[in-house]
């Protein structure tokens, strides 16, 4: 809680000027995610940008989207929130255009804009056993799939603010695909 606690502080009390101000919650498995959004949601000051990690289905989606809803209290947001989702598993990656579909379907309801989405290739391949970065060229394929369908900007599973993913930018681009869209 004291964790928590200090995000809120910062929050309130830091001017971070124009600056993104971006919130990563825990997972929706790690049943920690509600006392985040409850604390976090009180704040004066809210961020500009929530991020989701280890997104499995489109049911956590909705799951995070009633919290949302709930724990803002009927409080007025002057725009929508962004929402991140990461990619981090198997059944992430499964179920990631269910999950960017049902993002785009419940956020605007509650006060959510799917912003953006983080691919975290060093967690997934830790999540199914793959220690060879030569599998993640595929992965990184799968992802930016459902990023160019949904027109989504990629964002590094490590840095934050808009920082676009390097190692997919640039092995994209030595394949002719265009990461910008």
């Amino acid at each position: 809680n004291e964790a928590r606690l200090r995000i809120v502080k910062t929050l309130e009390d830091i001017d971070l000027g124009p600056t993104e101000k971006c919130v990563r919650v825990n997972s929706v498995s790690s049943g920690l995610a509600e006392e985040d959004l409850e604390t976090l949601l009180q704040s004066r000051v809210l961020p500009s940008s929530l991020m989701l990690p280890k997104v499995e289905s489109p049911e956590e989606i909705q799951w995070f989207a009633d919290k949302f809803s709930f724990h803002l209290k009927g409080r007025k947001l002057e725009q929508p929130m962004n929402l991140i989702p990461f990619v981090e598993t198997a059944m992430g990656l499964l179920n990631f255009k269910a999950v960017c579909e049902e993002t785009l379907k419940v956020g605007p309801q509650v006060g959510l804009f799917l912003d953006a989405v983080v691919f975290g290739g060093e967690d997934f391949r830790a999540s199914i056993g793959v220690k060879d970065i030569s599998l993640s060229l595929f992965l990184c394929v799968c992802v930016y799939m459902c990023v160019y369908i949904f027109s989504l900007p990629l964002k590094d599973g490590h840095l934050h603010n808009n920082v676009y993913l390097p190692t997919m930018t640039m092995v994209f681009h030595d394949n002719g695909m265009d990461t910008t869209s």
